[in-house]
């Protein structure tokens, strides 16, 4: 299960009510976001499977090193770092502000 998934109201409103509590589509977006203890090889396992299922665009955050990789179902593969703002092309108006995203974390 992904931390975040986001499957679009088009998309949920095809299926019945019962199909709707666990959708049996690949989300549209889905967002890892990654733990101490997480191997690499897990998370490109994950990665794999979640693509291969359908869906459009992986967002894997990184909070140690302030990333964030993007990759989408035709392969490509951005990092954004701290300093940049994501905004997705499929998704018009999503953007992510990796500065604000990540500003908490200076919280004491």
């Amino acid at each position: 299960m992904p931390d975040v998934a986001y499957v679009s109201y088009e998309r949920m409103m095809a299926l019945s009510v019962a199909e709707r509590e666990t959708p049996p589509v690949a989300p549209d977006i889905v967002v890892e976001i990654l733990s101490p203890d997480d191997r690499p090889a897990d998370v490109a396992h994950k990665r794999d499977v979640y693509l291969a299922a359908g869906a459009t665009t992986l967002l894997i955050v990184d909070p140690d090193r302030r990333t964030m990789d993007v990759f989408d179902a035709g392969g490509a593969h951005t990092e954004y770092h701290e300093t940049d703002t994501y905004a997705s092309g499929l998704f018009p108006g999503l953007t992510l502000s990796l500065a604000d995203l990540f500003a908490e974390l200076d919280t004491p």
